[in-house]
């Protein structure tokens, strides 16, 4: 457990550590409050994905007429409950999921190449932070495939190619610009399949190909699968277009356990980003 929270330290701002005798180095930005955790004055909030999930449905249950206990139980039980270590089955690769110097996520490629086949589209974006943990080599059980993937819905639309290049555009931006109120982009770089695309340093679209390198004109039509979050940053820019976008069948754990179930190689991590160098 110690050597599990350096490593997880290792691309945080500074964690505390919830074990006796194991002391992580904390970040400038909370320099002033190292005495305060020295003396073990902080409580520690457990804020992540699976439970903000846990708490929408446990607040849902309760605006329905659940009491009290039962608002606890529902907590519990998504919290707390440990979930059948049944074999879903095996990875062929070890990837990261950290954005590497193409501001490219690995296994957000991974993932965003599992989606794209998996509701048989053309293109398929996510947000890159929607891959929530490396994919390892070796076997996967129904657990560990959940830990992959941030929950959250797929749609998909038909696009003209100018229509895309639009989505891809926005992407790029909603990663860059921090809108008023919020304390971060809305998206995390989107990881693509079906496509690639250049951009220039200051986040300007220049260029988009398929996988056969051919660019995207505009008369073109590509069926476009985009996550949860990709959608709600497209709602902000233009409603609009948002709402070209269908929901699907499966939702994001969904094709993850669907690929896996079938018993196939994982797509191979690739380079879907390129950034123009600006000349001197």
């Amino acid at each position: 457990a110690p050597e599990a929270q350096k490593l997880l330290n290792s691309n945080g701002e500074g964690l505390i550590s919830y074990c006796r005798g194991v002391k992580l180095p904390l970040s400038a930005s909370l320099a002033k409050a190292e005495p305060l955790i020295d003396e073990g004055k902080y409580f520690l909030r457990l804020l992540n994905s699976n439970s903000f999930a846990a708490m929408k449905n446990a607040v849902a249950a309760l605006v329905a007429g659940a009491d009290n206990k039962t608002f606890c139980d529902l907590l519990d039980r998504d919290l707390c409950d440990k979930k059948a270590e049944t074999k879903a089955g095996s990875s062929n690769i070890e990837v990261r999921n950290e954005l590497d110097e193409h501001c490219c996520s690995p296994a957000g490629g991974v993932l965003s190449e599992i989606v794209r086949r998996e509701v048989s589209a053309d293109a398929a974006v996510i947000d890159s932070r929607e891959a929530a943990a490396p994919i390892y080599r070796g076997d996967f059980t129904e657990s560990d495939v959940d830990a992959l993937v941030l929950k959250g819905g797929v749609y998909a639309a038909e696009l003209s190619g100018f229509e895309l290049r639009r989505l891809l555009q926005i992407c790029v931006d909603y990663t860059t610009i921090f809108p008023v109120g919020y304390i971060e982009p809305y998206i995390d770089y989107p990881a693509l399949a079906g496509v690639d695309m250049t951009i220039k340093e200051d986040g300007t679209l220049t260029n988009t190909v398929d996988l056969r390198g051919r660019q995207i004109t505009d008369g073109g039509l590509f069926k476009t699968a985009i996550s949860e979050r990709i959608r709600n940053a497209l709602a902000v820019s233009d409603p609009g277009f948002a709402a070209k976008f269908a929901k699907q069948d499966q939702d994001l754990p969904q094709c993850v356990h669907g690929w896996f179930a079938k018993g196939q190689l994982l797509p191979q991590p690739r380079c879907y980003i390129t950034v123009q160098q600006e000349q001197q």
